[in-house]
């Protein structure tokens, strides 16, 4: 039986050939999935600084890594980025 979320809100990409998502809902908080498997997650309701990340992972395969960061500004309505390395993939502009 799956869970009830409220107001769940989802953001995708690709890098080196992986699937990113995030998703954040006020009942679950923010979950960071790669290839489908949830390597980070916060309950946290609130982000008031846009410069520092919400979640991070740093994920290592086949001899190389990459840094991913999830930066996000919550307060009535929830806007996320994801950061690869220092760059910005997908999500909102803020």
């Amino acid at each position: 039986m799956k869970k009830f979320e409220l107001f769940p809100k989802e953001w995708t990409a690709t890098h080196a050939g992986h699937k990113i998502r995030v998703r954040n809902s006020w009942s679950h908080g923010m979950r960071l999935f790669v290839d489908g498997e949830c390597l980070a997650e916060t309950g946290r309701l609130f982000a008031l600084s846009r410069s520092e990340p919400v979640l991070s992972h740093r994920v290592a395969v086949d001899g190389a890594s990459f840094l991913i960061e999830i930066f996000c500004y919550a307060l009535l309505t929830v806007k996320a980025k994801i950061v690869v390395d220092g760059q910005q993939i997908a999500g909102d502009e803020f």
